[in-house]
């Protein structure tokens, strides 16, 4: 794997009991989650927002995220494979100054965590005092944990919540997705140019 300033922390050690990376966190943090394959341009309005916020409030800055794409792994039959290995993209996180990777591999004991009890546990092992998520995101127990609930959540929890507009091309959201079908139709050019970030 490639050489990474950011410190890697596997879920399966924030869940022991024993877990304190308390002395690193006395100010809080500030992060986001997903899956984050590509990364594209949509994934870096919300990276800029986390490091910008980090930075501002001397926060560290964290990112959640997966060892494989959850959608390769819940829509095998129908999926067109990861955009990015899992090695790029903690080099594009490392590169963009993240502090820390959460790495979670994921799991039929992970896939029956209601988002609360997810949050819940972030909260307390890494206190959180900031989230940026797109519109659309949405975690938990078949993914009933969304923007209103997180808002709630967050509000109830003295955690600040931010969720940002769609990142649109031509009218369309652009999406990993978006690019998956890109690359199968051939489309390199316009699949690469969504994979560049904003300045």
């Amino acid at each position: 794997m490639a050489q990474l300033i950011m410190e890697i922390i596997n879920w399966s050690e924030i869940t022991k009991e024993n877990f304190s990376l308390s002395r690193n966190f006395q100010n809080g943090s500030a992060l986001c989650i997903g899956s984050f394959d590509g990364p594209h341009r949509g994934h870096y309005e919300i990276f800029k927002k986390v490091l910008s916020h980090s930075d501002n409030n001397s926060l560290k800055s964290i990112i959640v995220t997966f060892s494989r794409p959850v959608t390769g792994i819940k829509k095998q039959n129908d999926y067109l494979g990861d955009i990015s290995t899992l090695d790029q993209r903690l080099s594009v996180f490392s590169s963009l100054g993240f502090d820390y990777c959460v790495l979670i591999d994921f799991s039929e004991a992970f896939a029956g965590l209601s988002g609360e009890e997810f949050f819940s546990i972030l909260k307390n092992k890494l206190n959180i005092k900031y989230i940026c998520e797109g519109l659309d995101f949405k975690c938990g127990h078949k993914g009933s944990f969304k923007m209103n609930e997180i808002i709630l959540w967050g509000k109830k929890n003295g955690v600040e919540t931010e969720f940002i507009q769609l990142v649109l091309e031509e009218g369309e959201r652009i999406s990993s997705s978006k690019i998956r079908k890109m690359l199968k139709e051939h489309k390199e050019n316009e699949a690469r140019s969504l994979l560049t970030a904003l300045p």
